[in-house]
């Protein structure tokens, strides 16, 4: 399992980006952010019914809220998948502030920063032919 924390400074949470084959290895890790409740990930169907998953949650270990991008292998970190993610984490960020995605600037900056933690962890991990 490999989780990375990233500080948007801007915006009061945290970004995690982690690869895991079906996401037991994160159990424990995080809450849900709406119920609290942690989040038993082999129950999403990660590696079986999808490639990556993102959640909003909050650290237990912290209690840092945030959004968690789970991919199941590091060959799902394609640029397709990894703008699709980006999307999804910027849109629970903005949920979280209580913003409206009223102008798209804001937001197509997140999407771009989220995009690039995602890049800079597939990177690390040897993963991107170029």
């Amino acid at each position: 399992m490999s989780v990375k924390q990233f500080d948007p400074v801007i915006y009061p949470q945290r970004l995690w980006v982690a690869v895991s084959k079906d996401g037991t290895d994160l159990n424990g890790l995080f809450r849900d952010r709406e119920t609290s409740e942690i989040i038993r990930f082999e129950e999403y169907g990660l590696g079986q019914n999808f490639c990556a998953l993102t959640f909003p949650v909050s650290e237990v270990s912290t209690d840092n809220y945030g959004v968690l991008i789970v991919y199941a292998k590091r060959k799902n970190m394609t640029c397709n998948i990894i703008a699709h993610e980006a999307v999804h984490a910027a849109g629970y960020m903005f949920q979280h502030m209580g913003q409206e995605i009223d102008s798209e600037e804001p937001f197509a900056y997140l999407v771009g920063w989220i995009a690039n933690c995602c890049w800079r962890v597939a990177n690390r991990l040897n993963i991107l032919l170029i």
